[in-house]
């Protein structure tokens, strides 16, 4: 069992608070996902100063689980007051089924429509926020969508409906429809897609391809 009062699970600020509390949750965290690692470093003499110098040695373990590493980021953060709440972790997309996040994406494109303010908070975010990372390299502000999805998988879409390539408000719907329609899809898209079933587009494909989909303003109201 861990002991959380030992050192390497407290944050400088470490007075018994609930947010130094948070620190320790951020540690625990980040050793349940990665099976035994420590954010700030495996032995456990160093860890105390990677804490101080706020040094997390083990951040790339979750490059490809970033709702993770965002959410745990928040937690660590060397700013007491800028780690998040009980209520912030529980409405974190890191903690949300594949059926919140697929309610989500039909919220945002059907209400788009009839919600001027939404529509616009949508318009709004580029292609390469929800791509891109600081780990990944640097897209090409002409990038579009559409270059990451399977070339048979678009060209099957866009014989029903159009979509603007360079839109997140148009990929949003691009997402949506898919999913309503993944039933009647032929198998070779299933086979493409790689999927059981249409809840888990979003985890098992959409989130892998644009792993910050979640976690822009405008799609996650939270």
């Amino acid at each position: 069992m861990l002991d959380c009062n030992k050192f390497g699970w407290k944050a400088n600020d470490a007075a018994e608070t609930i947010k130094g509390n948070m620190f320790s949750f951020g540690c625990i965290l980040f050793f349940i996902i990665t099976n035994g690692r420590h954010p700030f470093g495996d032995d456990p003499y160093s860890r105390e100063y990677n804490i101080e110098h706020n040094n997390m040695v083990n951040e790339n373990i979750l490059i490809n689980f970033l709702e993770a590493l965002d959410l745990i980021s928040r937690l660590l953060s060397v700013n007491p007051l800028n780690r998040p709440t009980a209520i912030d972790v529980l409405n974190h997309p890191f903690m949300w089924k594949s059926e919140k996040k697929k309610d989500l994406i039909y919220d945002a494109g059907d209400l788009e429509k009839n919600h001027p303010l939404l529509s616009q908070a949508l318009e709004s975010i580029s292609v390469e926020e929800i791509i891109a990372t600081d780990h990944q390299k640097v897209i090409d502000p002409t990038t579009t969508w559409d270059q990451f999805i399977d070339e048979a998988i678009i060209s099957h879409m866009t014989h029903f409906s159009q979509y603007d390539f360079t839109s997140v408000r148009s990929f949003i719907r691009f997402i949506r429809n898919l999913c309503i329609h993944y039933k009647q899809c032929p198998k070779y898209i299933k086979d493409l897609i790689g999927v059981r079933n249409r809840n888990d587009l979003y985890d098992n494909y959409f989130t892998i391809i644009f792993p910050k989909l979640f976690m822009k303003e405008g799609i996650n109201p939270a």
